[in-house]
């Protein structure tokens, strides 16, 4: 959801159970450009819609991880090539977690463009870091049923 800048960037909450909600519904609100941006994660549903453009990004995502020498390092550069190898993807996701329209983000300077990109991934890292989690999980109990088998 995004709404017109007035002034600067709404703070976060100070009531002690914020902390809580925000790490089970992750919202972070920036002002960027014209708009103030609430970014979100993409519901349940979203995430199924969205699952198919996905997939090649998780493997990816997987992959550069596992050959990282320094993940803390190297997760910015990471992440900012596979989003631009999948553009169109993260673009349509980027759009739908902040509601902002693919013209709007076409539109942002390199610092706003830049600030935004951070936004969500601030609040959609350990949505991807989940997907990495269960692929490698999921390959782990592959190999051990593959291995178990006479």
């Amino acid at each position: 959801m995004a709404e017109r800048a007035d002034g600067p960037a709404v703070p976060p909450p100070a009531d002690a159970g914020a902390d809580e909600l925000a790490i089970l519904a992750p919202e972070r609100r920036a002002a960027i450009a014209n708009l103030v941006v609430t970014m979100r994660e993409p519901t349940w549903l979203e995430s199924l819609e969205l699952e198919p453009g996905l997939e090649p990004i998780i493997e990816e995502l997987d992959r550069e991880l596992a050959q990282a020498s320094d993940v803390a390092g190297e997760l910015i550069r990471i992440v900012y090539r596979i989003t631009a190898r999948h553009r169109d993807v993260m673009i349509t996701m980027m759009c739908l977690c902040a509601g902002v329209e693919p013209a709007w983000i076409n539109a942002l300077s390199d610092r706003d463009g830049r600030k935004f990109f951070t936004l969500f991934w601030e609040v959609n890292g350990h949505f991807f870091g989940d997907r990495v989690r269960l692929a490698r999980a999921a390959r782990a109990m592959r190999a051990g049923q593959t291995s178990s088998r006479h």
